[in-house]
């Protein structure tokens, strides 16, 4: 895959076919869910997705706060939002850069990696 072909997909130019973001995913090892796009770009957006995640994957709000929780419907989004809030409060402490934030973002799965 030539420089310029990856510059075109950075400015978004050009999108990439399935095989190449595999491979570049691959590169720069990160989970491939990392350049996953679900195009949200306004506040009523996030709040219908909010409201599907509460239908499929039971993430309900916590005490009438701008928190979510897991509800067990789905463990691993449940273990993935402990494991989020653990890596975000080392973020704040400055325990971890933010440049380590970044990358443990891209590179995180419940199945597979712990903080």
């Amino acid at each position: 895959m030539s420089e310029s072909a990856l510059r075109s997909y950075e400015l978004g130019n050009r999108h990439p076919k399935d095989a190449h973001i595999k491979l570049i995913a691959k590169a720069l090892e990160v989970r491939l869910e990392a350049f996953a796009d679900c195009r949200i770009r306004t506040s009523q957006e996030v709040i219908h997705l909010t409201f599907n995640l509460k239908e499929n994957y039971g993430i309900v709000p916590i005490d009438g706060q701008a928190a979510v929780k897991g509800t067990g419907k789905h463990p691993e989004i449940a273990k993935a939002f402990l494991d989020w809030g653990e890596a975000h409060s080392k973020l704040e402490s400055g325990e971890m850069s933010q440049e380590e934030y970044e990358i443990w973002k891209d590179s995180y799965s419940p199945y597979i990696r712990a903080i």
